[in-house]
């Protein structure tokens, strides 16, 4: 039903099909039927807002993946928000294996050098001789590379070891991304900070957000 109200018909017109090969409640039955038939009317596709870009080599994905959430193209998986599961703008990447975590964070937070057009048209990011459309394996970026980003477009989640830290390169910095201190998932900053305010937590870790709760909430309250 929901699928037929926001036009992911080829979605929904899955789903009747496998609900036709299930045995659901005698009262369920007559509504599947009237619908299966009621989709039948309707366009083959998805509405195109629906489906999910990847935001690594620009493809659009279709709603219903057999291979999981990854790109069918370049293999590269989507990263979510942790309130509306929308997908963010963010690519995952690695350094190269003989940069350690430190020196990355610090060539990561260093003022990038004056614009270098040759550099620029060289992003890695955004050529598509670096996609690896068969091991979807993480785009590897040097110190040059590293040390031209800028630093309010990347996201370093940096976890206890043995764990690694991983990198995110916001591909869209117009759109705001923020991540929790504590449990380092990525969200729509105004969806984070709204679900913080309300909750007084984090709505995934439940991790408390102190830079956002004082400037928002007295000691007092915050204390509670």
């Amino acid at each position: 039903k929901q699928g037929k109200l926001l036009g992911a018909y080829k979605l929904a017109r899955h789903a009747f099909e496998k609900l036709q090969t299930m045995k659901p409640p005698a009262r369920f039955q007559q509504l599947i039927d009237l619908g299966s038939i009621q989709i039948r009317a309707k366009p083959f596709n998805d509405n195109e807002d629906l489906m999910p870009m990847c935001y690594r080599c620009g493809t659009s994905n279709p709603m219903l993946n057999n291979s999981g959430n990854i790109c069918l193209h370049c293999k590269t998986p989507f990263v979510f928000s942790y309130v509306s599961f929308e997908v963010l703008p963010l690519v995952e990447f690695a350094c190269d294996d003989d940069i350690p975590d430190k020196e990355a964070i610090e060539l990561i937070a260093a003022e990038p050098p004056l614009t270098d057009t040759e550099h620029a048209l060289k992003d890695p990011f955004k050529q598509r001789s670096h996609l690896d459309v068969t091991s979807g394996a993480l785009l590897k970026v040097n110190r040059a590379t590293l040390i031209s980003l800028n630093k309010t477009e990347v996201i370093v989640a940096e976890w206890p070891k043995p764990l690694k830290t991983r990198y995110y390169r916001n591909m869209i910095p117009e759109i705001s991304v923020s991540k929790c201190p504590n449990c380092h998932r990525v969200f729509h900053v105004d969806d984070y900070e709204l679900a913080v305010l309300q909750e007084g937590h984090c709505p995934f870790c439940r991790g408390k957000n102190e830079e956002i709760l004082r400037g928002h909430l007295t000691d007092e309250e915050l204390d509670i």
